[in-house]
């Protein structure tokens, strides 16, 4: 189903909302006698699941018979959801596939460094695909992140969907269009942005979705899919500064990015190389944020006392000078 509306409330303080049929789960798409007069599905909102209601998602969940039917009323609706079956479209049942612009990112392992988003007009299902070029990767997870735009659009990061965290699979097209040729499903519908019904809105948003069932899906991994380990630049450096080298040596690491960074910037053409070394430097400072976080508890309980560590602090920092000094006239 998909949300058809915002919600509304009614004169007794109970929020509903519309739903569209989109499919059965098996992948047969309803017909329209299956649900007649408006063609939606009422919504009862709870506590749990309010957050769902947001117009143009898809939702799963069991259908029954409507305690308030009036088959001559066309703003009717024949069926109503059961409550507590209503969940987010996940893996299990399927996934969208969104289409990634060929020169959105130069490798497919791009879509998971920090910082890159898509801006889309509705939320993906929690788990999706990625059609880039001539291939299909993923799954990937979504996550909401912060947007730059003011439009109405909402943002999201992913992440790779297998349970190391790293694995995707990838699909040439041939492959993926036979394997899924009974289970893809096109959704195409106009939804409300208000609270009102959507085919007297005066704020109407045209929807698709890319939709793959989950049959669709068990029969791409019966190809025996190429794998691909993807993992950001952030998360090697992690791996490796921690795996082969000491505390000591992670601050060295520090110190030269930061140096790094500093030189880069006066160098032309060198945005690619800035960018890198400050998500670098990123992941060295939160290898540290376990410390810090000790070393503030101790300053808030007042143990140090400030006479002391202000003293501490004059020693250190004279030492430091002469040392860097040193370092940097031997450079």
């Amino acid at each position: 189903m998909m949300v058809a509306q915002a919600p509304f409330e009614t004169p007794d303080m109970n929020q509903f909302c519309k739903l569209i049929p989109v499919a059965y789960v098996d992948g047969v798409r309803p017909h329209p006698g299956d649900f007649p007069n408006d063609g939606e599905i009422w919504w009862m909102l709870t506590g749990y699941t309010s957050h769902l209601a947001e117009p143009g998602q898809l939702l799963v969940g069991t259908v029954e018979f409507a305690t308030r039917y009036v088959a001559h009323d066309p703003v009717s609706s024949r069926f109503q959801v059961v409550r507590d079956s209503i969940q987010p479209l996940k893996l299990d049942v399927g996934f969208e596939v969104l289409a990634l612009a060929g020169h959105a990112v130069e490798n497919i392992e791009d879509v998971v460094v920090r910082g890159f988003i898509l801006d889309l007009t509705t939320p993906p299902t929690r788990a999706v695909m990625f059609h880039w070029r001539s291939h299909f990767y993923g799954p990937f997870h979504t996550a909401g992140a912060p947007s730059p735009l003011l439009n109405g659009s909402q943002a999201y990061s992913f992440s790779p969907a297998h349970s190391d965290g790293l694995t995707i699979y990838e699909f040439d097209e041939k492959t993926f269009a036979a394997a899924t040729t009974h289970y893809r499903t096109l959704v195409e519908d106009t939804v409300s942005l208000s609270n009102g019904r959507r085919r007297e809105t005066y704020e109407p948003l045209d929807v698709r979705h890319d939709l793959v069932l989950a049959a669709g899906y068990e029969r791409l991994l019966a190809h025996n899919p190429h794998r691909l380990v993807i993992e950001p630049l952030e998360r090697k450096l992690q791996r490796f500064s921690k795996n082969c080298l000491t505390r000591g040596k992670r601050q060295q690491l520090k110190l030269l990015l930061e140096e790094l960074e500093i030189t880069g910037r006066e160098t032309e053409n060198a945005q690619d190389l800035v960018q890198a070394i400050a998500r670098a430097r990123n992941v060295t400072e939160k290898q540290d944020a376990s410390l810090n976080a000790v070393a503030e508890a101790l300053l808030r309980s007042g143990l140090m006392g400030e006479d002391r560590i202000t003293r501490a602090e004059k020693s250190f920092a004279q030492k430091y000078v002469e040392d860097r000094t040193a370092e940097l006239q031997a450079k």
